[in-house]
């Protein structure tokens, strides 16, 4: 078992045949709560992520998008600098969803957002999905 001190793996032996009972126990309970909070804090990153995260396409959701935006746009209002949006609409999705069913457009879908997220060069941009 690894525990992590100053930001680094540490190995951690938790006691020897010499060890005590008492003290035994004392270590165990301490490492389940040590194992039971870094589930929980690593259970909490994943639904983080989760949450901004568009399932279909795998891009930022709309919640992430106007998290993003109001602070972006308030960074660069105190700037005076300018803020640039670009908001793409598939023409005709719904027929080509009706003709050629959901699946295959769930699957177009999921290659836009991949070609959209492999267009961001520069850091802060961000693609998202902001309709559905």
């Amino acid at each position: 078992m690894l525990f992590i001190k100053k930001g680094r793996p540490t190995p951690l032996v938790p006691y020897s045949r010499k060890t005590p009972p008492k003290r035994r126990r004392k270590i165990c309970r301490f490492l389940c709560h040590v194992d039971r909070y870094h589930d929980r804090k690593e259970m909490e990153i994943l639904l983080e992520e989760l949450s901004h995260k568009d399932s279909l396409t795998g891009i930022a959701n709309r919640r992430k998008f106007d998290e993003i935006h109001k602070k972006e746009y308030n960074r660069l209002n105190r700037l005076k600098l300018k803020l640039s949006v670009i908001l793409f609409d598939i023409d005709f999705f719904k027929e080509y969803n009706d003709h050629y069913d959901h699946v295959k457009g769930d699957e177009e879908l999921r290659e836009f957002g991949l070609v959209l997220n492999d267009c961001i060069s520069c850091f802060g941009d961000l693609a998202a999905r902001y309709g559905g």
